[in-house]
């Protein structure tokens, strides 16, 4: 049975572990896209592929509990921005001076 969006999100705020798992089974295809434009940006800072995939994953759950229906971004939307900056944040934390050293000891 298919729900709208909006009860998915209310129920996802109420702890609801299926309504989670429906919503990331509708939009996992934004957290494969987003990890393979990542994913040489990943392998020359020496991260694994699960790791960017476990940031992209904490992404999504971030953007299900922080959505807001009053706003006037769509929830496929903000999950892409979310996961988005949540991906390119690690890389780029990943990819100072200091985590080069760190990797390199």
């Amino acid at each position: 049975m298919e729900y709208p969006d909006n009860e998915l999100v209310n129920l996802v705020c109420e702890n609801s572990e299926e309504a989670r798992d429906m919503l990331y089974d509708k939009y996992s295809y934004i957290i494969d896209i987003i990890c393979n434009k990542y994913k040489n940006s990943a392998y020359s800072i020496s991260a694994d592929f699960a790791e960017l995939r476990q940031e992209a994953m904490l992404g999504f759950s971030d953007a299900l509990v922080s959505y807001n229906q009053d706003e006037k971004a769509s929830l496929h939307t903000f999950i892409t921005l979310c996961v988005e900056r949540r991906v390119r944040n690690y890389v780029r934390k990943n990819d100072t001076y200091k985590m080069k050293m760190l990797r390199d000891y």
